[in-house]
């Protein structure tokens, strides 16, 4: 974990941006990062003077909303875009901006804090709210799924 051994990839957007192009410029990534994986490469250790299997895997990556929508699927036009909340997102419809915008932060905060009193700063209302449960991976996608399911059938009707 050195920053040595660490690679940034950069897309830089087009006027028009990549869309669901994108796949073209990540087929070939992640068909290496499978075979990284799972088979390995045999590598050269200069230090030991010996051959090592070396394997890889994509940790993270880091995007804005568009992006994360294009790279996951997920939609990011509907109430539903915060990753941390999943189906829990408290949402609201800019009418002026013509988007949605997420809120209900507070929730995340002690119920002692005083921002969770604090109309001013916010939207005129105090936040007491329960944080959503930490998820663990299975049962985040379960619930994306669920939710994904629930997004494809109020877009048909």
């Amino acid at each position: 974990m050195k920053q040595c051994f660490f690679f940034l990839s950069v897309l830089i957007n087009s006027p028009k941006g990549l869309g669901n192009k994108i796949d073209v410029y990540l087929q070939p990534l992640i068909e290496e990062l499978k075979e990284l994986f799972s088979i390995g490469l045999q590598t050269y250790d200069a230090f030991t003077g010996e051959m090592f299997t070396l394997k890889a895997a994509l940790l993270w990556t880091i995007s804005d909303f568009p992006a994360y929508a294009i790279l996951t699927g997920w939609s990011t036009s509907s109430g539903k875009t915060c990753p941390r909340c999943v189906g829990d997102t408290k949402s609201c419809w800019l009418k002026h901006g013509r988007k949605f915008c997420c809120i209900g932060h507070r929730r995340f905060l002690h119920k002692s804090d005083r921002m969770c009193k604090d109309k001013i700063s916010f939207d005129g209302k105090m936040e007491w709210g329960e944080a959503p449960k930490l998820l663990s991976g299975m049962e985040m996608l379960q619930q994306l799924d669920g939710v994904l399911t629930e997004y494809k059938k109020k877009k048909r009707s």
